[in-house]
């Protein structure tokens, strides 16, 4: 604990949370979190009062809009090399980011 900050991996932490040695990029809001490298979460992401779950899209390179019942954050298209994020309308979108 360095000025109120938890590092785990890091003698000394530049956030509230950080996970990772990895350099901070920019300036860290208060009570934040940076996280080095992937994040996995494997259930709903919770923000600011607002909830979020993945989805597979109804069939491959589907629109999200057709599989978020909700509304559409994201699309992800994983046949891209790069499993680029593209918009929710797009057709090569294959994983979608949905409002619950």
């Amino acid at each position: 604990i360095v000025q109120g900050n938890v590092g785990i991996g890091t003698a000394i932490p530049g956030a509230t949370l950080q996970v990772g040695s990895g350099t901070i990029s920019g300036t860290m809001a208060s009570s934040s979190a940076h996280i080095q490298g992937d994040l996995e979460i494997d259930g709903t992401l919770y923000s600011g009062g607002t909830t979020f779950g993945f989805r597979v899209a109804t069939a491959a390179n589907q629109a999200c809009t057709t599989t978020c019942v909700r509304g559409c954050v994201l699309g992800q298209d994983t046949a891209a090399l790069t499993y680029a994020i593209v918009a929710c309308s797009s057709a090569a979108a294959d994983i979608c980011l949905c409002s619950k």
